[in-house]
């Protein structure tokens, strides 16, 4: 009896025992946390790789199969050679980028920017292997990240999709576009060049040739108004009325543009996402609609593929009379695309 009681009461090889029978678990956390770790190394190698990539081919954008090629030779010079052939030409796409509502958007003539893919998956042949998983019969997955980046626009358009000057005014109205050199010093008047008339209110219509901007230059407009001379201007009397001139002098941030027009609310302005959206809301668009009110000031970026509403006030508030509809001269501008404008600084966006 007294053997048997110290043989139940013998706990020797009891470790043995439970570390045998905790061994599955304990190689399955060990498993985890190395192939985590791994996964994450892989990531961001890929992620470093599509970023080079991006950067590289968005300076190319005007030629796309170029900026393709580019794009992937940095790639593949950014990972390890174990890591394969991690992007191929039909992962990378070209598009607009909107950096106001954070979206990219593919397409092969609005364009902005470029989105680059590096992958490691099973159809490549180069999926990521993972090591003590492999105990488990999960050898390898797939691992990858993207980048997106864009180059920022200097908003040069080109000349109007549509345009209307209320033809029953009694004001002469004259639009002009001009080169304004934002970045600049001197007055502002000196930093105005190309001045061009491009629409009037009276008949003929103006035959011009658009201002061609240079880099680190805006394209602005002016507006002639000539109070109650719309008659004397079309009988090609000499203008006896008041005259204003109002000056945009167009200054580029972040991509937006800011007018300037000495405070005055002459100016309203509406991105729409479509020719046919650039309408008043009791017409079916998005367009303000009304008298006496504030106009509204778009802040958003013009980007490829969208377009760009101006409503002119040609009697703002304080130099007298006015509706104050913003529809006295109306025109609709298609926002530039990466294929015909100068840029800005390349940056990742995404």
């Amino acid at each position: 009896m007294t053997r048997l009681r110290d043989l139940i009461g013998d706990d020797r090889g009891a470790v043995a025992v439970a570390v045998a029978l905790l061994m599955p678990v304990l190689i399955g956390i060990g498993a985890f946390a190395v192939d985590v770790s791994h996964t994450r190394l892989v990531k961001n190698r890929l992620q470093s790789a599509a970023d080079a990539a991006a950067l590289a081919g968005v300076q190319l954008l005007g030629d796309q199969a170029a900026a393709r090629t580019r794009a992937v030779a940095y790639a593949a010079a950014n990972v390890p050679p174990g890591f394969g052939a991690v992007t191929a030409a039909a992962d990378v796409d070209f598009g607009s980028f909107d950096p106001a509502e954070r979206v990219f958007t593919p397409s092969s003539t609005d364009v902005n920017a470029i989105r680059v893919v590096a992958r490691r998956d099973a159809e490549r042949g180069n999926a990521a292997p993972r090591f003590l998983a492999a105990i488990f019969g999960d050898e390898a997955i797939a691992v990858g990240a993207s980048a997106v980046a864009a180059r920022t626009i200097t908003t040069t358009y080109g000349p109007p999709e549509l345009f209307d000057l209320a033809p029953e005014a009694s004001d002469y109205n004259e639009v002009y576009a001009y080169c304004y050199n934002y970045a600049g010093t001197g007055s502002k008047s000196s930093r105005r060049t190309k001045m061009t008339l491009v629409a009037r209110n009276i008949t003929p219509a103006v035959a011009f040739t658009w201002p061609d901007c240079p880099k680190g230059q805006s394209l602005s407009f002016r507006l002639r108004n000539v109070r109650d001379a719309r008659n004397d201007a079309r009988l090609g009397k000499p203008l006896k009325g008041k005259e204003y001139n109002h000056y945009s002098d167009t200054v580029i941030e972040d991509s937006r543009e800011v007018f300037d027009f000495a405070g005055r609310k002459i100016l309203e302005t509406v991105r729409c996402d479509t020719l046919a959206e650039c309408k008043p809301k009791n017409a079916g668009g998005a367009l303000p609609y009304g008298k006496d009110r504030e106009p509204n000031r778009e802040d958003r970026p013009c980007v490829p593929g969208k377009f760009m509403y101006f409503g002119w006030e040609d009697r703002p508030p304080g130099l007298g009379w006015t509706d104050q509809d913003y529809d006295d001269i109306v025109f609709v501008m298609r926002c530039p695309t990466g294929l015909s404008v100068a840029y800005g600084a390349s940056r990742l966006v995404r």
